[in-house]
């Protein structure tokens, strides 16, 4: 279909869903800009992967996520940019079921003999959303690897194609930091050969992979896999054997990495590639023995309070999958969740670890089981409120833990309800 007859089947829309990440149909994008239609459009683009779809269109477009990227400021305070607080797996049965979807725009790889498309290594919300879309634009990259394991799309079933040959976004490899690997090492103490997996974003999760040299037989299903689990696949670390549901088998969302690391990922039957439907969903998790989800945070209280997306009471992010995989964990026979995280931010001049979040938490008091920083570990479920204080407290900077125990002996009284001293 002609880039103009594409523009007119836009503007004959109220409602765009366009994938994020390597599905993002971004040369197809750059070609039709500036957009200009009265669109609302729910970008499904991630955080570190890509861009978000705001740079396409012109001011007349509103913008909805579930994530507060940086490009969506301007937008919010103009009025156009739509913020939805959401789990992952609640955000996709509010698409599938509250959401109608006049067009929906993705990247695919090249057919192939049987005149199928590939979604290729990042299916995340796609393939559930591909049935309830009123048209289907696809962008058929040159690029895009077709998945051995993941799911297709039938190309007479596209209403407008358009090829590209737009590389794929790429988040280059870095060995982890000192302080990322001291939280990694103290993470890892809590994995047991078996165990399956699942990593989050962020430096302290990535760290972790290679910091796995010495287990054996461990599993993947996790929401995103990166490229640092490539050697550790390749060495025999993860087989996945013992994994209870998808034996022998990886399970993953999307790839994030280089584009050999795509290809190689993609053209392995051993990695399947599935939609949050299947990634995301508790039962799915709670039939996994030994499920461990590992995850990072910006913040957390001496009441064991998660924040992962507020800086300063400012929104800087989303709660993405966090919950849905630590709930999931909590149904999982012998399942964990570890929330990692560096003790200070700001070269140090300030604690990650304070008496009470300021803001919103992410994730409950109740939820969290384990945690991290460079300075130990220590498993707070089951704690009373003043054990679990001190416990905390012992994590984070021992310049900040002075002022962490003279706050909570305020707190207690407080949240107790008595005074030490009169014991009433």
């Amino acid at each position: 279909m002609s880039l103009d007859s594409i523009r007119a089947l836009l503007h004959s829309c109220d409602t765009a869903v366009i994938a994020g990440g390597l599905a993002q149909p971004q040369g197809l994008l750059q070609a039709l800009q500036p957009i200009d239609t009265d669109l609302t459009v729910i970008d499904l683009a991630v955080p570190g992967l890509g861009t978000a779809s705001t740079v396409f269109f012109s001011d007349r477009a509103r913008f909805q996520n579930a994530f507060m990227l940086a490009p969506y400021r301007r937008l919010a305070a103009a009025g156009r940019m739509a913020f939805t607080p959401m789990h992952h797996s609640a955000r996709l049965r509010h698409l599938c079921e509250h959401t109608a979807i006049d067009a929906l725009l993705l990247r695919v790889s090249a057919a192939d003999s049987e005149g199928y498309c590939s979604l290729g290594p990042h299916t995340d919300f796609i393939p559930d959303l591909l049935p309830r879309a009123g048209k289907i634009v696809a962008e058929v990259n040159a690029n895009m690897p077709a998945t051995a394991n993941g799911p297709r799309i039938k190309l007479d079933s596209i209403d407008a194609l358009w090829g590209s040959s737009q590389p794929l976004p790429q988040i280059p490899a870095g060995a982890p930091g000192a302080v990322a690997a001291q939280i990694a090492a103290q993470v890892v103490a809590h994995i047991d050969d078996g165990d399956c997996l699942q990593l989050g974003l962020g430096s302290v999760p990535a760290a972790v992979l290679p910091a796995l040299s010495n287990h054996r037989h461990l599993g993947l299903h996790t929401g995103m896999l990166t490229a640092a689990a490539r050697p550790l696949i390749e060495d025999g670390v993860f087989t996945h054997a013992r994994k209870t549901v998808d034996r022998s088998l990886a399970v993953t969302g999307y790839l994030a990495g280089d584009s050999a690391f795509y290809q190689w990922a993609g053209s392995r039957a051993d990695i399947g590639f599935r939609p949050v439907s299947y990634t995301h969903s508790a039962q799915v998790i709670a039939r996994i023995d030994h499920f461990v989800a590992i995850n990072t945070a910006l913040e957390v209280d001496l009441l064991g309070q998660i924040n992962s997306e507020h800086i300063d009471g400012r929104q800087v992010s989303g709660s993405g999958g966090l919950v849905d995989f630590v709930r999931g964990s909590a149904l999982s026979r012998g399942g964990r969740n570890i929330i990692a995280l560096q003790a200070t931010a700001a070269g140090g001049s300030r604690s990650r670890i304070v008496p009470q979040l300021g803001s919103c938490a992410t994730l409950l008091r109740n939820d969290i089981d384990i945690l991290a920083t460079e300075f130990g570990s220590a498993r707070l479920a089951g704690l009373d409120l003043d054990a679990r204080a001190e416990a905390i407290t012992a994590l984070a900077h021992p310049a900040f833990r002075p002022q962490l125990q003279r706050r909570w002996e305020q707190m207690r009284k407080q949240l107790l309800g008595f005074d030490d001293q009169q014991g009433q």
